[in-house]
């Protein structure tokens, strides 16, 4: 004859039935697992960052986001002229004090307030930013000279040196605007 088991003793041995895990221990396991899968993911995350940054853009050289005169990884040069020629220029960077020299090429692009210059334009003390060829990283792909930059200390217009008129025109530089 069978042995009667009565309904609580059912439920209660189906709780605790150790081929079946609880309500409980599924919540842990799939706990463990996402924190393993999100760790494993962190990981992978910064071992992909190291092996895409570029050498000069150090963690102790980095100043207020802009990568000690990189603009981050974008190979952008921000500062002033310490030497320039035909076929390279110097810049001493505005944020962290480095120099870089970079050659320039017959496709590098030189521009200042929006209108192409040459290289005999440049000036030792301008301010420059310089865009990095992205095959040749010490080749400059573009160059502007004096680049504004709103709202940041001195990069706003420079005041003028010349004169006013009677008529209203004012001369500076060797050109004139009427008004």
């Amino acid at each position: 004859m069978e042995k009667y088991i009565s309904g609580e003793e059912h439920i209660k041995s189906s709780r605790t039935s150790p081929t079946q895990p609880t309500y409980n221990s599924k919540y842990i396991i799939a706990t463990v697992i996402l924190v393993l899968a999100l760790t494993l993911s962190f990981y992978g995350g910064t071992q992909y960052q190291k092996s895409h940054s570029s050498s000069s853009n150090s963690s102790s050289s980095r100043l207020a986001g802009f990568g000690g005169g990189h603009f981050g990884r974008n190979g952008r040069v921000v500062g002033s002229v310490t030497a320039i020629s035909p076929t390279s220029i110097s810049v001493n960077s505005r944020f962290d004090n480095s120099t870089t020299t970079l050659s320039i090429t017959s496709s590098t692009a030189i521009t200042d307030n929006s209108q192409t210059v040459t290289t005999s334009d440049i000036k030792v003390g301008d301010l420059v930013l310089i865009t990095k060829d992205t095959t040749n990283t010490s080749q400059a792909d573009q160059i502007v000279v004096n680049p504004s930059f709103g709202g940041y200390p001195g990069s706003g217009p420079q005041q003028s040196s010349g004169s006013a008129t009677s008529s209203g025109s004012q001369t500076t530089s060797g050109s004139s605007v009427t008004q």
